[in-house]
C-alpha cells in the first residue's frame, strides 16, 4: 500500500510528502534534548564570557601602565616581569616536574652577569646579550641537573641551596671581570659634543615616538615575557610536558610507561635555568648595576615563594607571585619598616594558609563558585518555565463512557 492511501484513510508520517533526497522532519524529542543541552551549557558559556571580559580588562590595564605611572614605578613593573620569567622557569622544574630547587638565583645571576659583561665590556646589543645569557644559563643548568639523576627531594634541595650559597663568593673572586663586591655597572659613554663625554646607564631606547626609555623597556620586557609564557604553554601541552608531569606524579610508573627519566630531568633543569638566565639578563638591563649578594639564598627563596604564593603547576601563578614579592613591602606602613621582613613573613604565612593552592587556586575556586551559582540559577529558571505535562484527573461530574458507547 502506498504511503498515503485514500482507501485506507491512513497516512505514514515518515513518508508523506517526502521526495527522494529530502531530509526527514526534525524529531520533537531531539529538539527538546537539544534545548536542554543548551540550557545546561549556558552557565559554562556565561562563565567563559566573564573570564574573557576579565582577561581583556587585564590586558588593557597592563598595556596602559606606562601612561599611568612615572618612570620610577615603571622600572618596578619591569622588575616584576624579570622575576616572573625566572619564577616561570622554576615552576617548570618544581611545579610540573617535581624537582625542588632552592638555588635558582644562581642561574638568575649567571644571566645577569653574562648580559652585563657582554654589553658593558664588549659592546653587544642588548637583545643579543639576553639570548646568550639564556643559553649559558641553560648549559650551567644541565650540569647542575646531573645530580638530580641520583638524588631527589630534600637532598636535591640541599645541593641547589649550596649552589646559591657558593655563587656570590665565586663572583667576588673574579672581581676583574665581575666588579667584585662593588658590583658590575652597565654604562656607556655618550658624546655630548665639545669634547664632553658623559657616562650613561645602558637602557632600551625607543626607536620611534615620544616614549621614554623606561616606557620602551617595559614594553620590550612585556613582549619577551609573553613570548616565554607561550613557549611554556605549548611545552606543557606537548609530549615533553606530559612526561614532566608523569615524572612528578610517580617516577616508577613513568619509567614503566617508557619515559626516559634522565632526559626529562636534565631537560627540565636546562629549560628552567634558561628562563632564569633570561630573567636575570633583563633584571641587569633594568637595574643598571648588579651586585653579587643579590643572587644568593635570599633571592632563591624569593623565587620559590613567588611560585608557591602564585600557585605551583599554574602558568599564571609565577606572574602573580612576582607581583607579590616585589610589591609586598609596600603593604608595610612606614612606621613599621624596621620590622619589614618580619611583617612580610607573617603576611606570606597568612596568605599560604588562606590559599593553600596559591592565588591562582583561590581564583579558580571563585570561578567554580560563580559557575555553580549560574547553573543553579539556570536550573531554577528552567523548572519555573517548564510546562506541566502531567495529565489532569477526569471530572467527576462527567459520565464515563462505557465500552458499548464507544463508536
Amino acid at each position: 500500500m502506498s504511503a498515503s492511501d485514500p482507501l485506507s484513510g491512513s497516512t505514514d508520517p515518515k513518508s508523506a510528502g517526502a521526495s527522494p533526497g529530502s531530509l526527514p522532519a526534525p524529531d520533537a524529542d531531539a529538539l527538546a534534548a537539544s534545548g536542554r543541552l543548551d540550557a545546561l551549557l549556558a552557565p559554562d558559556r556565561k562563565a567563559q564570557l566573564i573570564k574573557g571580559v576579565i582577561a581583556l580588562v587585564l590586558a588593557i590595564v597592563v598595556l596602559s601602565l606606562p601612561f599611568q605611572y612615572a618612570d620610577f614605578q615603571l622600572d618596578r613593573f619591569s622588575k616584576v616581569i624579570a622575576y616572573a620569567i625566572a619564577a616561570m622557569g622554576l615552576n617548570l622544574l618544581t611545579g610540573f616536574t617535581g624537582q625542588v630547587s632552592v638555588g635558582h638565583a644562581a642561574f638568575f645571576g649567571v644571566g645577569a652577569y653574562t648580559s652585563a659583561i657582554l654589553v658593558n665590556d664588549h659592546g653587544w646589543p642588548l637583545l643579543g646579550s639576553v639570548v646568550v645569557a639564556g643559553l649559558i644559563a641553560m648549559a650551567v643548568g644541565v650540569v647542575v641537573g646531573l645530580p638530580a639523576l641520583r638524588i631527589r627531594g630534600l637532598y636535591l634541595a640541599l645541593v641547589t641551596l649550596s649552589l646559591a650559597m657558593l655563587f656570590p663568593q665565586v663572583v667576588k673572586r673574579f672581581d676583574w671581570l665581575t666588579g667584585g663586591s662593588e658590583g658590575k655597572p652597565l654604562r656607556t659613554e655618550v658624546d655630548l659634543g665639545g669634547g664632553v663625554i658623559k657616562p650613561r646607564t645602558v637602557r632600551f631606547d625607543p626607536p620611534f615616538g615620544d616614549l621614554t626609555s623606561s616606557q620602551w623597556t617595559y614594553y620590550v620586557f612585556l613582549a619577551i615575557g609573553a613570548l616565554f609564557f607561550l613557549v611554556a604553554w605549548n611545552l606543557i601541552r606537548s609530549r615533553m610536558g606530559r612526561a614532566m608531569v608523569a615524572v612528578r606524579d610517580n617516577e616508577i610508573a613513568a619509567t614503566s610507561s617508557g619515559i626516559n627519566l634522565a632526559r626529562v630531568k636534565v631537560s627540565a633543569f636546562g629549560l628552567s635555568a634558561m628562563y632564569a638566565g633570561v630573567g636575570g639578563a633583563l633584571y641587569a638591563l633594568n637595574e643598571g648595576n648588579i651586585v653579587p649578594d643579590k643572587f644568593g639564598v635570599e633571592d632563591s627563596i624569593y623565587l620559590l615563594v613567588a611560585v608557591v604564593v602564585g600557585g605551583a603547576a599554574s602558568l599564571w601563578g609565577p606572574a602573580i607571585g612576582a607581583v607579590a614579592i616585589v610589591f609586598l613591602a609596600d603593604l608595610v606602613p612606614e612606621d613599621l619598616q624596621p620590622a619589614s621582613r618580619l611583617i612580610q613573613g607573617v603576611l606570606l604565612i597568612a596568605l599560604i594558609i588562606a590559599a593553600p593552592g596559591g592565588l591562582t587556586g583561590l581564583i579558580k575556586r571563585g570561578q567554580a563558585t560563580v559557575t555553580r551559582r549560574l547553573r543553579s540559577r539556570s536550573a531554577s529558571q528552567d523548572t519555573a518555565t517548564a510546562p506541566d505535562t502531567r495529565q489532569s484527573p477526569p471530572d467527576s461530574n462527567e459520565p464515563s463512557r462505557t465500552q458499548e458507547e464507544t463508536p
